[in-house]
């Protein structure tokens, strides 16, 4: 995941890292002196991993069925739809389209 360069301090990622798994390392790091005694310090390191959008949005559902009377005035809710993202499903900001077909029953005399 990462690495320290003991020399220069230099902190490195050294393989890919992936938010939806880790998004947070948290690291102890220390530095000892070659002193008589030696000393050492402490410090932590809070590495944020920050997200690439490379998950679509998926539906709760795959089909959404809903039945409304002819005669309902608008507006009426008809159904809720609703999708997570894994990217970051605690703060999922979807923009829902509507593409609407309508069927017109045709009826032979």
């Amino acid at each position: 995941m990462v690495s320290l360069c003991m020399m220069t301090g230099v902190v490195s990622v050294i393989r890919t890292l992936d938010r939806e798994s880790i998004s947070i390392y948290h690291l102890n790091i220390s530095a000892s002196d070659s002193g008589t005694p030696a000393l050492t310090s402490h410090a932590l390191l809070h590495v944020h991993v920050d997200d690439v959008n490379d998950n679509a949005p998926v539906f709760i559902q795959r089909t959404y069925r809903a039945v409304v009377d002819e005669e309902q005035q608008p507006p009426v809710a008809v159904v809720t739809v609703s999708a997570t993202d894994f990217d970051d499903p605690t703060s999922i900001s979807s923009l829902f389209c509507l593409l609407l077909r309508c069927f017109k029953k045709h009826i032979n005399k």
